[in-house]
């Protein structure tokens, strides 16, 4: 009998964020967004099991 606990998951659970900008992503209203995307996207990489 194998505990399933200690075996990998097969499968992944996915989530869609979906956003309809107000202005456009150069405008000065999204630029603090815009900045933090990379460092942001870096962290997510950086996270153990995490899955683009």
């Amino acid at each position: 009998m194998t505990d399933d606990r200690a075996r990998a998951p097969t499968w992944h659970l996915a989530q869609v964020n979906i956003a309809d900008p107000r202005a456009p992503l150069d405008s000065p209203e999204l630029a603090e967004l815009v900045a933090n995307l990379d460092p942001v996207n870096a962290l997510a990489d950086a996270s153990p099991g995490f899955v683009w």
